[in-house]
């Protein structure tokens, strides 16, 4: 009985524990676009009216701005799709205890 006692908040604490880590690779995801969105060629940063030759032509330039730039964005996508089940289950068991 005291074995199942103990095991109960070693699995809340690493539920905890990968929420709060799915958290962070989201806030390290934005911060990654926001870094490769500034490495992104001049021509191209802060111009809503470039056309869609302009831009893929700069891009072939420098495509490795634009591969950063979208593995960036998926990375916080699949950290923040990896937070949501690991919270929601953390706020959950919270809730159930008295």
């Amino acid at each position: 009985m005291a074995g199942a006692a103990t095991a109960q908040p070693a699995a809340a604490v690493t539920l905890a524990g990968t929420g709060a880590l799915a958290c962070l690779g989201v806030a390290l995801g934005y911060l990654a676009t926001g870094v490769a969105a500034a490495a992104m060629p001049p021509e191209l940063q802060g111009r809503p009216e470039i056309t869609p030759h302009q831009f893929w032509t700069v891009l072939s330039r420098d495509p490795g701005a634009h591969l950063a730039y979208h593995l960036a964005w998926v990375a916080a996508g699949l950290c923040g799709l990896a937070a949501v089940p690991a919270l929601a289950a953390c706020l959950l068991a919270r809730g159930s205890s008295p």
